[in-house]
């Protein structure tokens, strides 16, 4: 204990005279609290946001950025018909690449940004009817998916099972793994519950546990889930390997189609 804490007395002199910038080791444990896909979305949004508001002649330090340069950015975007998710996602990504540096929008510059976004939306080329939007599964269509699932087709059964009774999203059902899979049994009912670790809006990485009720059982006996631990959880049987979302969302549409 008390070696440890000289260690720690002694580490920002140390650092200083090794040369080592602190500041830029904690702006990278800042950067890391987001996910990798994120990050490089929010990268490209960075670029093009140097590009459109200073073209060849951007200063080295371009921070802060104001509610007028992003409602700009917003514009621009619009105009060369840019689809509203992502200028949606690009402004949040510079809106978030300030906040790493220390700088936030004002309360009015927010509530301006906020009326030219949802402008956006309505205005962007193309998409005020929302072209291609996903439709919800019906209960009859999930039955009739089930009904229409080939024998050697159950891993897209009970991939589809999984996500509509957890609530996941696709990438998040396939991303299991069997560890992230607890049997258990809460006032004499059978419960299973996940670890959702790779969850699209958990950036931190924190996790959640879902709670579920006795219906996977029926996977593991069919050989469908895998017991290997460590493994991942959904296989795909032709390849032994983890079912992938190109081909669980192309059986879900053939059933769905069927």
């Amino acid at each position: 204990m008390a070696e440890r804490r000289q260690r720690a007395r002694d580490f920002l002199r140390q650092a200083a005279d090794a040369g080592v910038d602190i500041r830029d080791e904690v702006a990278v444990m800042v950067a890391g609290a987001l996910a990798d896909s994120s990050r490089r979305t929010y990268s490209s949004a960075e670029n093009l946001f140097r590009d459109i508001i200073w073209g060849d002649n951007a200063p080295a330090d371009t921070y802060p950025r104001s509610g007028e340069m992003l409602m700009v950015f917003a514009y621009v975007m619009t105009r060369v018909n840019y689809k509203a998710s992502t200028i949606k996602t690009y402004v949040a990504g510079v809106k978030t690449k300030n906040l790493e540096h220390g700088y936030r929008l004002s309360s009015i510059e927010e509530d301006h940004l906020k009326r030219v976004l949802k402008t956006v939306g309505k205005r962007t080329t193309g998409e005020s009817q929302m072209v291609n939007r996903m439709e919800p599964i019906t209960v009859d269509e999930a039955r009739e998916c089930m009904r229409n699932v080939a024998p050697g087709s159950r891993e897209i059964k009970m991939g589809m099972l999984l996500s509509l009774f957890a609530v996941l999203r696709a990438g998040e059902g396939l991303a299991l793994n069997t560890k992230d899979v607890v049997f258990d049994t809460q006032d004499g009912m059978d419960i299973v519950r996940l670890t959702i670790r790779e969850g699209k809006c958990d950036q931190y990485g924190q996790g959640v546990v879902v709670k579920l009720y006795q219906y996977m059982y029926d996977g593991y006996r069919t050989g469908v889930l895998s017991t290997r631990q460590g493994a991942p959880l959904l296989v795909d049987p032709r390849t032994r390997m983890r079912l992938s979302y190109a081909t669980f969302s192309e059986g879900i549409r053939g059933l769905i189609t069927a």
